[in-house]
């Protein structure tokens, strides 16, 4: 039975009122590993640095979870794994 790897680097219930800033590097790191990564944050979600996640067949998935806007400055790019915007999403903390 194949089992899917889930890494949360940023969920709803942490620092509902706080800024956080994750290195994309961090971010390819995890997911090229096999390992799907979940963002999520209760207001927006800002993508200022391209996230690469490479090489072919290698990647788990991302998920960007927004509780208002996801702000695409940069680009993202995955060889195999999903990439998975959400906005406005309803699951978001009130700050």
């Amino acid at each position: 039975m194949l089992m899917q790897r889930q890494a949360y680097l940023a969920f709803f219930g942490l620092t509902p009122d706080k800024d956080v800033s994750i290195d994309p590097m961090t971010i390819a790191a995890i997911a090229n590993g096999g390992t799907s990564v979940t963002l999520q944050a209760n207001n927006d979600i800002k993508v200022n640095e391209a996230i690469i996640m490479s090489p072919p067949g290698c990647c788990g998935g991302l998920t960007l979870q927004a509780g208002r806007s996801i702000l695409l400055h940069a680009n993202i790019s995955s060889d195999s794994g999903q990439i998975t915007l959400i906005a406005n999403d309803p699951a978001a903390v009130s700050s």
